[in-house]
């Protein structure tokens, strides 16, 4: 998997922003409702493990390295989301929380610009 690079923004006028992609041309992929279940593995290392629904595509991932500016990650695409919890439960990890957010995605060139929501916390 090539390496992401990921920039988070807060604070920003999200109209304007949306007006200017698509002066230049980015192209609307689709809003979608995430369901995230993140565990931890069985001795409580610093990694990231999750299971996401991310509305089109189910996916499995684990992030290494999680002080470093941008984390190791390595993610597979799966059929089910409740199959994946079963398989991390059975492989001895536990469940550290779950979340749902929603995502809009957009792509530009070899990028995506998104925008989460999360419940409960007015978009700017």
């Amino acid at each position: 998997m090539p390496k992401e690079y990921e920039y988070r923004f807060k604070d920003y006028n999200k109209k304007e922003i949306l007006t200017k992609l698509k002066e230049l041309g980015a192209k609307y992929f689709g809003t979608f409702k995430f369901r995230v279940m993140v565990f931890t593995d069985q001795n409580n290392s610093e990694k990231y493990i999750r299971i996401r629904d991310e509305g089109y595509r189910v996916t499995m991932t684990i992030k290494n390295n999680l002080t470093d500016k941008f984390p190791s990650e390595n993610e597979v695409i799966i059929n089910d989301f409740d199959e994946g919890i079963k398989i991390f439960l059975q492989l001895n990890c536990k469940k550290k929380y779950y979340y749902e957010k929603y995502r809009e995605i957009w792509n530009f060139k070899h990028s995506e610009i998104i925008f989460d929501t999360n419940p409960g916390i007015q978009e700017l």
